[in-house]
């Protein structure tokens, strides 16, 4: 499915903007419900079953990210905003609200 049908499925938008909240000296605005709740509701919705795990340590989610590239599962991940090249340096924060797929590794 499309991200804009992923978006309508999960029921992930919504507006907000707040000027007393600032980020990095900007305003705060969000389009989006909480980071991973679009991804549940669209499972849930669409009957997918997915397991989820957290790991203590950069080098142990790593591993896990190695076993499964080795065994050919292709893994989301969850990751930081900061380090997406498209986003404008006034917006780059550390904070996991990202979603991406790896399916191999160089």
């Amino acid at each position: 499915i499309s991200e804009p049908q992923a978006f309508g499925i999960g029921r992930g938008l919504f507006f907000a903007h707040l000027p007393f909240v600032k980020v990095n000296g900007v305003p705060g605005t969000t389009y989006r419900i909480y980071p991973g709740q679009i991804f549940s509701n669209v499972c849930k919705r669409l009957g997918i079953t997915y397991r989820s795990e957290k790991f203590s340590s950069a080098q142990k989610g790593m591993q896990r990210l190695s076993e499964n590239i080795e065994r050919g599962t292709p893994t989301g991940c969850q990751v930081s905003v900061f380090y997406l090249p498209f986003l404008p340096e006034v917006f780059r924060f550390h904070f996991n609200a990202h979603n991406l797929i790896v399916y191999g590794q160089e």
